[in-house]
């Protein structure tokens, strides 16, 4: 039993563990999911423990670069400035209708007690309601 031959799984990318130098500083053994290409990368070295703990040692001196770019970064804060304020303007467009609207109200409200020969008031009102409203 002793002599049996361990392999891992090609199935199973969870299977690869922190190498040989990072298990025995003191460290919690950690299981971690790795890309496909990542696989390849450690099967064409040979040792996979040394080259897990070379990428381990790149990762901690910054050595390694991130696909995501700090350019990238930027351009989608600068675009969800302009969201913000567009959101922002949008904001303050509402809250001028509903002022608008309240002020329609009121006129229109006045309209109603006047009596029913005094069409010309009643007209400029209407006009008056209809240029708040943004109508012409």
């Amino acid at each position: 039993m002793l002599d049996k031959d361990r392999r891992i799984s090609e199935r199973s990318l969870e299977n690869l563990k922190l190498g040989a130098q990072a298990r025995y500083q003191g460290k919690i053994r950690q299981n971690f999911t790795i890309l496909p290409q990542t696989l390849e990368w450690l099967k064409k070295g040979g040792n996979a423990s040394q080259r897990v703990d070379e990428l381990v040692a790149a990762a901690k001196n910054d050595d390694l670069k991130s696909n995501y770019t700090y350019e990238r970064k930027e351009r989608e804060n600068l675009n969800s400035d302009s969201v913000y304020n567009q959101v922002n303007d949008l904001k303050v467009e509402l809250e001028q209708m509903k002022i608008n609207q309240a002020q329609a109200a009121n006129i229109l409200q006045e309209a109603l007690k006047l009596k029913a020969n005094a069409g010309g008031a009643i007209k400029e009102q209407i006009k008056q309601v209809l240029g708040l409203l943004g109508e012409s």
